[in-house]
């Protein structure tokens, strides 16, 4: 049987460009207008993905800063350390395997164990949420996944597929296999199917079609071209900036399901272990997801269900402040500070490089630099409770310069906030973040053990629905698994 890698890595950058190290001062008022800012509308993206989104990066990496613990110090890259494994193989899930003592598996069956859920009267019913300590606690590999409720519910998902697995192997496998053996088969075709849904679902839904099909489709990789022989490693260029788009694609509230109906973003954080299950024994059982709420059962040309979530568009307005969050500081001064934290160079130095470097690269893809009004748009801001059309590097001051050497998450949200020259308006990320995102996505597949690009790797057709055909070629969609597992998902709701 292959046995799966497990290799923690560590980080390095793609380019290796001088850093740009901006002052705090800079940063903090560019990352409090960010959060004046106010872009309505929804994006045709279905919210699911979001949080898909929130469960690859928490299965992709998890920065320990060494020596220091600061967030605004600048540390070495050599002093980063990686608490996840880069590659895509569900770590955050298994962690170390069936004899983890940090994660739950029930030794005599191979499954995963999973929580009840309580009604109004305290009493336990179906098993629809995290395992959980007695103080509420998850057990799990990484306790990000009880962040929110929706991440939450996510991770649940993907322990519902590996039992899944195990009763379709139990049934179809006649030789007789031991708890572990079912594990590692459930582990692997979990994995397989993750990492298909990753490359042609996630990705395609969120960045832009022609870098997609330049990358998944063609397997043209210019930025990181990595063969298996190497180490599995976290660009930072990616998990301090171009992956965290989703952060602006949040919303303020979302319909949990048909019966409890619309919450707002603090209820989600509430409904954890974190947050208490605000005051309950445990998560109860008319909190627990409708998938069919945040994943299409439909063709997109169909009518939405009602009380379907869409994301927000990709933009520049990031309003929340996580709740339980150490000094309790907004999502966009974070990402800020992580990038000077982290070294990363300026947006124009960068793309100058690629246009140098990797001129055509950049002419087939049509990569071009922003210009100063899509890097200082003219939008409405909320000022002393007044809303007024201010262009947002205005108002954060013009003497910083910051559509001259601009932060590269910032530069990867305006590139896909921008309507000029065929750019998606907020629906997919632009042709850098783009570029970023689906060359590092592809290589930590191919340095994953398994790996759907490994031709030796066999997996089954357990779940025979493919609704999948990105680029023309079948594949599963994250909803395929979630009806394989939750087969009342199929009765659409009106």
């Amino acid at each position: 049987m292959n046995q799966i890698s497990l290799t923690k890595g560590s980080f390095f950058s793609l380019f290796n460009l001088p850093p740009t190290r901006f002052k705090k001062e800079a940063l903090t008022k560019l990352g409090e207008v960010m959060t004046q800012v106010r872009i309505n509308g929804p994006s045709p993206v279905d919210a699911g993905y979001v949080y898909l989104g929130q469960f690859i990066t928490h299965d992709a990496t998890r920065l320990m800063r060494g020596s220091s613990d600061n967030i605004e110090d600048d540390v070495p890259i050599n002093e980063l350390q990686q608490l996840r494994t880069p590659s895509l193989e569900l770590d955050s899930v298994y962690g170390e395997g069936f004899d983890d003592p940090e994660v739950a598996v029930d030794q005599q069956t191979g499954k995963m164990r999973l929580g009840p859920t309580y009604d109004s009267e305290g009493r336990i019913r179906a098993e629809n949420d995290l395992p959980r300590k007695e103080d509420l606690t998850p057990k799990t590999k990484d306790n990000r996944n009880d962040e929110n409720l929706l991440i939450a519910q996510m991770h649940v998902q993907f322990l519902k597929l590996h039992n899944f697995f195990v009763d379709e192997i139990s049934k179809k496998i006649k030789a007789r296999l031991t708890a572990k053996e079912l594990y590692e088969r459930a582990r692997k075709e979990c994995i397989l199917h993750y990492q298909q849904v990753v490359l042609h679902d996630f990705l395609y839904e969120m960045i832009d079609e022609n870098v997609w099909n330049h990358v998944v489709i063609d397997k043209k990789r210019n930025l990181w071209n990595t063969t298996y022989a190497e180490e599995a490693r976290m660009p930072l260029e990616f998990s301090a900036a171009a992956f965290r788009f989703g952060h602006s694609m949040v919303r303020s509230d979302y319909t949990i399901n048909y019966d409890i109906g619309n919450v707002d973003l603090k209820t989600l954080f509430i409904m954890t272990g974190k947050g208490g299950m605000n005051g309950h024994a445990g998560l109860p059982v008319n909190y627990v997801i409708d998938w069919s709420l945040y994943f299409s059962l439909l063709a997109k040309s169909e009518p939405k269900p009602l009380g379907f979530n869409l994301a927000e568009k990709i933009n520049l307005s990031l309003s929340f402040i996580p709740p339980f969050r150490e000094g309790r500081k907004k999502i966009s001064l974070l990402n800020l500070l992580r990038g000077n934290e982290l070294s990363l160079p300026d947006s124009q130095t960068l793309i100058k490089f690629l246009k140098k470097e990797y001129s055509e690269l950049t002419r087939d893809l049509k990569l071009k630099e922003l210009t100063t009004d899509e890097l200082n748009p003219e939008v409405e801001i909320v000022i002393n409770g007044k809303t007024i059309r201010k262009r947002i590097l205005d108002e954060v001051g013009t003497e910083y310069g910051f559509d001259i050497k601009t932060p590269l998450w910032y530069y990867i949200l305006a590139e896909a906030q921008s309507n000029k020259n065929n750019r998606k308006s907020g629906h997919k990320l632009g042709t850098l973040g783009s570029l970023i995102v689906a060359e590092v996505i592809y290589s930590l597949i191919l340095l994953s053990k398994p790996s759907i690009f490994d031709k030796y790797t066999r997996w089954s057709n357990y779940i025979p629905k493919q609704t999948g055909n990105n680029g023309g070629q079948s594949h599963y969609k994250f909803i395929d698994l979630l009806s394989a597992i939750n087969p009342d998902m199929a009765i659409s709701h009106s």
